[in-house]
């Protein structure tokens, strides 16, 4: 795909089949430094990826995601979403839950809320 701000692509190095990222052209280092309008173009384009991918190449699910700051996983420092087609019992995780009490999760609630 591409237009006059996105360019998307497959990613060399695949999680799944079909594994892409989707780039906006204009520079912001990470997904929270982004153009709030370029974000929301760039939902509706991963939209019609994301059909497309179910569509055309029998995915059964779909993982959208961005990598933001080093201890999160972001190699490169250009905004860039990736689009994960999912396949039944295709074993790929993408996190280990752990569980967190009640109190805890209040404390951080009112953390963010805080900062918002």
């Amino acid at each position: 795909y591409e237009d006059d701000d996105f360019i998307a692509f497959q990613s060399l190095n695949q999680s799944s089949r079909g594994h892409s990222l989707l780039v906006p052209k204009e520079h912001s280092e990470d997904f929270l430094e982004m153009n709030p309008e370029l974000s929301r173009r760039m939902t509706e384009i991963a939209q019609k990826i994301g059909k497309a991918m179910i569509a055309g190449l029998g995915a059964t699910g779909l993982n959208i995601s961005f990598n933001i700051r080093p201890s999160a996983g972001q190699v490169i420092f250009h905004t860039h979403m990736h689009i994960i087609p999912r396949y039944e019992n295709d074993g790929l995780v993408m996190w280990h839950e752990k569980n967190v009490g009640e109190e805890e999760r209040v404390l951080l609630a009112e953390k963010i809320i805080e900062k918002m």
